[in-house]
């Protein structure tokens, strides 16, 4: 797993990466924990926790803030990412949103490529409502 955040403009870094093991979170619970841990300390917009693939990295190369098995969206950040896309789970915060892919961990090899697809699917259909998602 990948994880990736963007700072507020409180700090001078903007984008930070953390690469996990798959190991590291073996449960929603502990994951989610992990976004919300790092979303407080680090004042953050945007993080993500990816599922790693080729194919679908190169596509989200394309987004500026790709979407992965649990996203993070600050109400401050930059771009207006709709509340009523279909197939992904929403949870609001105080501070902003979580979209949700599924709560499943480990995610089991035979939903994988469908979990890929519906990805892909979001991230385009954010494109089209919001145009300026794509970089």
């Amino acid at each position: 797993m990948n994880f990736s955040f963007q700072h507020s403009d409180n700090f001078k870094s903007k984008i930070g990466n953390i690469v996990t093991n798959p190991i590291c979170f073996d449960s929603f619970e502990k994951a989610k924990f992990f976004l919300d841990t790092t979303k407080e300390s680090f004042l953050v917009d945007y993080s993500v926790i990816k599922i790693f693939d080729k194919d679908i990295n190169k596509v989200a190369r394309g987004y500026k803030a790709p979407l992965g098995w649990l996203t993070y969206f600050s109400n401050d950040y930059e771009i207006a990412i709709p509340d009523d896309l279909e197939g992904i789970e929403y949870e609001h915060t105080e501070t902003g949103k979580y979209l949700i892919l599924t709560r499943e961990i480990p995610i089991s090899a035979e939903k994988q490529e469908a979990n890929k697809q519906k990805l892909l699917s979001l991230m385009g259909e954010i494109e089209r409502r919001v145009p300026e998602y794509s970089k």
